[in-house]
């Protein structure tokens, strides 16, 4: 029998899209009567507290803003070894003691990917662990694999290269950081673990997948106990409404195209200077969201607004398409909006994010370095005209309508609970 009351307790690492999921699972867990802490940045500390939950920061607003200030959490062929050393092992001392505390109390551990503590507490003490990823970018497969810049080709491959693809890959990334947490394992007692992402950091009890079978169908090599839920979505403000001075601008003309270069993307100047160009040459009006305006032109003509955050969720819904990193929380939001999305994709998950878009007829895809005022202006164009773009764009809605997943992420998590009290 279920218990009647539990404590849960969440690490999300990452950025917005990363930690936003967890919050909208949390909050479920919460209007279920159970106890729920989420770790992540400080950053996200509002928006944690504001959903009623209780919060505990892995680092400090300072740090954060350090780390998102590099130039290497951007560049593809440095970012695994820079976040793995620089915002997981740099933490993970300290926020093991908190996870192994809260093991030994009884509490059910759910973790994103990058989530190292969860998963020791579970390999030493056997506590109830759930493995959560947010996009499907982050699971290997022999299959369907998954698409990184300048590596598209990878999949047009036999298995025996694609084999060959993820030990290359451990060769080059492991000996940047996984000695650094061997090192960690030792001091716990913990044998040494080589490749450890080609298995060991999915949770043998549960793994999740945060989006649905048809942007991401299961592939027959992901771990066995996978479950997909669908995407969870949380805006912060949502159950408001719009700024007043917003909500005019919005019914002052035709819906804009909104470009966003993620939350945590501090290097987004070039983008919005080519987005204003080319919105200039198709004579679009446009919306830039960051908080970071020194990324904004300084000066934006008729028709082009910046805001530092708008509810996704009120927003894309009164979209004519949105222009984005391919972060997936962004290209979540822009399917259930039911509009047209192009992906600049730079790094992390995000020209898979990209190259799904384009398998479901719903967008586009090109790496940041291709991305101009010239080339935007034609494929947003081209995004605007099709008709089959609206439709499939639609079509993800409308199944995303269909579809509970906080609740079925929620009963997955509860799941692993029932079978640790069996």
């Amino acid at each position: 029998m279920m218990p009647r009351f539990m404590r849960v307790v969440i690490t999300a690492i990452g950025s917005a899209g990363d930690v936003h999921p967890f919050v909208a699972v949390g909050r479920e867990l919460r209007a279920r009567g159970h106890d729920v802490l989420i770790h992540a940045g400080a950053w996200y500390e509002e928006a944690v507290t504001a959903a009623g939950l209780s919060f505990e920061p892995m680092d400090t607003r300072e740090r954060y803003l350090e780390v998102t200030a590099r130039k290497e959490l951007w560049d593809p062929r440095r970012a695994f070894p820079f976040i793995m050393n620089e915002a997981v092992l740099a933490t993970l001392p300290a926020l093991y003691g908190k996870i192994e505390a809260e093991a030994k109390r009884g509490a059910i551990l759910v973790g994103s990917s990058l989530d190292l503590a969860g998963r020791l507490a579970q390999e030493r003490h056997g506590a109830p662990f759930v493995t959560v990823h947010v996009a499907p970018a982050i699971l290997r497969t022999l299959h369907r694999i998954p698409v990184f810049k300048g590596m598209g080709f990878v999949g047009r491959m036999p298995p025996w290269f694609k084999r060959g693809f993820w030990w290359l890959s451990d060769r080059i990334f492991d000996p940047k950081w996984l000695p650094r947490f061997n090192e960690f394992r030792r001091g716990l007692g913990l044998p040494a673990v080589s490749r450890p992402l080609n298995g060991w950091w999915n949770s043998p009890a549960r793994v999740l997948g945060l989006w649905p079978d048809w942007f991401g169908p299961v592939q027959p090599d992901w771990p066995q106990g996978l479950r997909l839920t669908g995407f969870p979505y949380y805006d912060r403000g949502l159950a408001g409404a719009l700024e007043p001075d917003l909500e005019r601008w919005l019914g002052e003309g035709p819906p804009p195209v909104v470009f966003t270069h993620g939350s945590a993307n501090v290097q987004g100047e070039r983008f919005f200077r080519e987005s204003l160009g080319a919105c200039e040459r198709l004579g679009l009006r446009a919306l830039f969201v960051t908080s970071h305006p020194g990324d904004v032109p300084a000066r934006l003509p008729a028709g082009v607004r910046h805001e530092a955050y708008v509810p996704f969720g009120l927003l894309l819904p009164r979209a004519a398409a949105v222009v984005s990193h391919g972060g997936i929380g962004t290209v979540a939001q822009g399917l259930r909006a039911g509009i047209p999305q192009l992906a600049v994709a730079m790094a992390h998950d995000q020209h898979d994010n990209g190259s799904r878009l384009k398998d479901l007829g719903a967008g586009r895809c090109v790496d940041v370095e291709r991305y101009d005022a010239g080339r935007g202006a034609a494929i947003i164009g081209g995004l605007l005209r099709e008709d089959a773009v609206r439709v499939a764009a639609r079509d993800a809605a409308a199944r995303i309508a269909c579809e509970d997943s906080v609740a079925a992420a929620a009963d997955a998590i509860l799941g692993v609970a029932r079978a640790a009290e069996t």
